[in-house]
């Protein structure tokens, strides 16, 4: 794709599907937010503690995430996947620009 900058914080589809699973926030970072000209959009996914041992439901989620981006934006998705103390201890989102999806 690559030819425009890419905000999914308005994405109404994404946005239904992101309503109906288990407890997580979702960051946009990386060259899709920054630049017209990008390879793929990155994404944090950071899942409640509590969820923990949910990690099958956080699997099929990243990937429902995964594809219906794939498809609406014909790009590549990547996903890193972290809890909200590994977050914490990474301090990932101190590191890089991002906007809060969901």
């Amino acid at each position: 794709m690559g030819n425009l900058i890419i905000n999914l914080t308005d994405d109404i589809g994404l946005k239904k599907l992101l309503d109906e699973t288990i407890q997580f926030e979702l960051y946009q970072f990386g060259s899709s937010l920054e630049k017209e000209d990008f390879n793929d959009i990155d994404l944090l996914l950071i899942y409640k503690n509590s969820e923990k041992n949910n990690q099958n439901q956080i699997l099929i989620q990243k990937n429902a995430i995964k594809m219906y981006l794939s498809e609406q934006y014909q790009t590549d998705i990547d996903i890193t996947v972290l809890s909200e103390n590994e977050e914490i201890e990474k301090k990932f989102l101190e590191q890089v620009n991002y906007i809060k999806i969901y």
